[in-house]
């Protein structure tokens, strides 16, 4: 260690620098399908070089530059104008070995990989019960949903039972499999209901007000939101909208499991989001928004009160505009100062009571538009009138017990 100076340390930074760029372009060309293990050009003993894991320059190597997109990459594309999106993961992940999805370009047809998941009917009583995964390829696009399994759950059956009479050891299907798929009575003039069909889905992004409380997974797992798929649709319109890597997995479940609301999961249709089974829309009403005309509302609250209460509008039922209003409440207002206050009696009073009730009534006037200012004098007016009132009902009080 006393050796290892600067000069070493920094030949080893350029170095490892060096190594960190190279892997990053070799991992770019890697996820971009530029490198084929079985066709890389190959020099000295059997060693793999740079130049030929970025494909040359002659562009002799399928994967090189020269050669184009890989035939998942065209899948892809062919699917995307389909409305169908699927995303590719890099080489060495286990999912894509399992993924033998095609396209035929003569055809003109994709051939998928889809992942079947068989799950059992729901039973408080047997509760071990285990679901069946199925992987099937070669399925076509323009499939009816509902026959494409079916098929596939039928030859899945006769492999077993194949498998069973040729060994002992080998376990036969559970029985609830073939509840699933009831076969039709020709005497039972009602179809057999069929299966739910459902394909996971990522969480939406704003959670609609539900009126419930969220499930919680015991294991401790995040929750899963699914999709209803319609039996009758084709492969291709089943997918559409519906984004999944490398291949589509679609899950099977008992109607009365769905409905029962034992299914593990939350379901996804349109606006709404419950647990399996409840086909209620569980998100309340919107309030809707209501646009009245101003003219059309005031004259509904003009029949109301006294005719010279503002509602809103500029003109009320006698024809009077706002700028009339206006001065009218100023004059009344001015006119506070010249009632006399020595007036004794119930004339006086009222004489003294009136002003002050037409003030409160022009006070208690709602519209926006008008504003009434008050200059000084105006408000000490106000006051002493006010004073002026109390000190009348004390004397009329004094008086009538005087005569009693």
């Amino acid at each position: 260690m006393n050796e290892y100076g600067y000069g070493e340390m920094m030949n080893d930074y350029v170095y490892l620098e060096e190594v960190g760029r190279r892997v990053k372009d070799w991992g770019g060309e890697i996820i971009r399908g530029g490198f084929d293990q079985n066709t890389s050009d190959r020099k000295g003993k059997g060693k793999i070089t740079a130049t030929s894991m970025r494909g040359g320059r002659g562009g002799r190597n399928t994967g090189g530059k020269g050669s184009g997109k890989s035939k998942r990459e065209i899948l892809k594309l062919q699917l995307e104008t389909r409305n169908i999106f699927m995303e590719l993961l890099p080489l060495g992940m286990e999912k894509k070995k399992l993924n033998q999805s095609t396209w035929d370009s003569r055809s003109q047809s994709a051939s998928l990989t889809i992942e079947i998941i068989l799950h059992p009917p729901h039973n408080p009583l047997a509760s071990s019960l285990e679901p069946i995964t199925l992987l099937t390829h070669r399925n076509n696009l323009s499939t009816p949903l509902i026959k494409l399994i079916e098929s596939h759950v039928e030859d899945h059956l006769q492999k077993a039972n194949k498998a069973s009479a040729r060994s002992a050891t080998v376990a036969v299907l559970p029985d609830w499999i073939h509840d699933l798929f009831p076969s039709h009575d020709p005497f039972d003039s009602e179809a057999p209901t069929p299966p739910v069909f459902l394909m996971r889905v990522s969480p939406p992004t704003e959670y609609p007000n539900i009126n419930m409380p969220i499930p919680q997974l015991s294991n401790g797992k995040h929750i899963r939101f699914y999709r209803i798929l319609t039996p009758n649709d084709s492969l291709l319109t089943s997918l559409q909208d519906i984004p999944f890597v490398e291949f589509p997995t679609i899950e099977v479940a008992d109607p009365d499991t769905v409905s029962e609301g034992a299914f593990h999961g939350l379901i996804i249709q349109e606006d709404s989001i419950h647990p399996g089974g409840t086909y209620q829309n569980h998100c309340p009403p919107k309030r809707q928004k209501v646009t009245v005309d101003k003219k059309a509302f005031a004259g509904l609250l003009h029949g109301y009160g006294s005719s010279e209460s503002g509602s809103g509008s500029d003109t009320n039922y006698n024809g009077e505009g706002k700028e009339d209003r206006k001065s009218k409440d100023k004059s009344a207002l001015e006119g506070l100062g010249g009632y006399d206050s020595s007036g004794d009696g119930e004339d006086g009073i009222e004489q003294q009571r009136r002003p002050k009730e037409e003030v409160m009534m022009d006070d208690s006037d709602e519209d926006e538009d008008l504003e009434v200012t008050l200059d000084a004098k105006a408000s000490e007016e106000l006051v002493k009138l006010a004073w002026r009132v109390g000190e009348g009902e004390e004397e009329v009080a004094w008086d009538d017990s005087d005569v009693e």
